[in-house]
């Protein structure tokens, strides 16, 4: 199948020894497979069985068999498949989506796409069919969600499910996605950098803070920790004392896709987590550099409160 061709128009290639078992090559080079077959009523129905690829050709054939074996004893799969996505609402969708999608995602992936699907998107979409869903539904919830980055998160995340639920056939390929005509909210740059001036207040307004707010001193180094290394703030705050290097003078960061890779650290970041080691009773050789004040066993949820408050100072 790989090595047919894709030609000026559509073709259709009939298997020799299936009747009515197909393959429909497009001039884009997309193949899908087909099985033709005609219900009691004398009907002659094609039905699209899935893509080459995602599908072998004897899963393809095996499939086409079974659909023309169901069609001899008065069946009608496509009026089946019909019915069936009439009745699916997106929280059945969500529950083969989490199954089939997000289970390949990266820990912290999944569960901002579950927070956004439980704050956002159930409530709204949950108990609706997939069918009725239109791009005028989701254009007004769009535009009513409180934070217009959270909303944009939300759309893609919506997207997906429905471009997922017509490449599962569990939704009508030929009807467009909703959510594709839905203008995304404007996003400002919120990345600059600071002055040396700037960077001067802030040390002193850590500092200060840090005296203030002892119970925040694991926040306060988080975030100097972020200003001395550049990383994303979950690679700080997930820091473990195992993955400290400092022969090589970096910390080891897991990544799924790519295995571990170095996060390098310069003096001033060692000063900072020598100060984080020394408050201990014990020096610690495993668990996270920085633990929640409330929970030790787990680690520190955010720093956005404490630069608040410090920006504030500063």
């Amino acid at each position: 199948m790989d090595g047919v061709q894709p030609g000026p128009s559509k073709q259709i290639l009939w298997d020799s020894e299936l009747k009515g078992f197909g393959l429909v090559v497009q001039p884009s080079g997309i193949k899908s497979y087909v099985v033709r077959y005609t219900t009691a009523a004398g009907r002659d129905r094609r039905l699209v069985l899935g893509r080459h690829g995602e599908l072998t050709p004897d899963e393809a054939r095996k499939r086409a068999a079974e659909v023309r074996a169901k069609a001899r004893v008065g069946g009608d799969p496509i009026e089946e498949r019909q019915q069936l996505r009439r009745s699916e609402s997106l929280s059945d969708l969500v529950d083969v989506y989490r199954q089939r999608h997000l289970a390949r995602l990266k820990l912290k992936t999944r569960e901002e796409y579950e927070r956004l699907l439980a704050r956002d998107i159930l409530p709204e979409f949950g108990s609706r069919s997939l069918e009725e869903i239109s791009t005028g539904d989701v254009a007004r919830w769009h535009a009513g969600l409180e934070s217009p980055y959270a909303a944009n998160r939300a759309l893609a995340v919506l997207r997906s499910l429905f471009e997922l639920a017509a490449r599962w056939s569990l939704r009508d390929p030929a009807r467009p996605n909703p959510c594709v005509y839905v203008l995304r909210n404007p996003e400002q740059g919120r990345e600059r950098f600071l002055s040396d001036e700037e960077l001067g207040r802030l040390g002193a307004a850590l500092a200060e803070f840090e005296k203030r707010e002892p119970r925040a001193r694991n926040a306060v180094a988080a975030i100097r920790l972020l200003l001395l290394t550049g990383a994303r703030r979950n690679e700080i705050l997930r820091l473990r004392w195992e993955m400290l290097d400092r022969e090589r003078s970096c910390a080891w960061l897991p990544d799924s896709k790519t295995g571990r890779r170095p996060l390098l650290l310069a003096a001033p970041a060692w000063e900072v987590l020598d100060s984080l080691r020394d408050r201990c009773d014990i020096a610690p050789s495993k668990g996270w550099v920085l633990p929640s004040a409330r929970k030790s066993s787990e680690p520190l949820a955010d720093v956005r409160k404490t630069f608040s408050a410090v920006c504030a100072l500063a």
